[in-house]
């Protein structure tokens, strides 16, 4: 009987913690977040790759030296991870170097969110 009652005290918590959730409808397995700007008021930004349980695949900057890339550098030209639509643009597309695999993404459907930041693309491996 207590086990039960913990259980069904739990639940609602449970609910709670995963409602942050990236990209849920099983076609996908990753996200992509809207571009989100650094705190120091620069024109640099960076996107975050997740899986659905918001876990971290990856990062990409466009402030990163060296790489080709610096603050007024286009994300869907000069990355080697991401390409994108025609206008209006989003991420459609997504490299993982480490894994050598490749992403065919969509725009998000639904506002979903990892830590509070935006989803853009949901993200399928073809």
């Amino acid at each position: 009987m207590f086990k039960q009652l913990t259980i069904l005290l739990l639940a609602p918590l449970f609910m709670l913690a995963s409602a942050d959730n990236a990209c849920t409808d099983p076609r996908f397995d990753l996200a992509v977040t809207e571009a989100i700007p650094f705190q120091d008021g620069n024109s640099a930004r960076h996107w975050y790759v997740y899986d659905n349980n918001c876990g971290q695949v990856d990062y990409y900057s466009n402030d990163w030296a060296g790489f080709g890339s610096g603050p007024t550098s286009n994300v869907c030209t000069q990355s080697v991870i991401f390409g994108c639509s025609p206008p209006p643009v989003f991420i459609n597309h997504y490299h993982n170097q480490l894994w050598n695999t490749n992403y065919e993404c969509h725009r998000a459907e639904r506002a979903y969110t990892c830590f509070g930041r935006p989803i853009q693309s949901c993200c399928r491996r073809v």
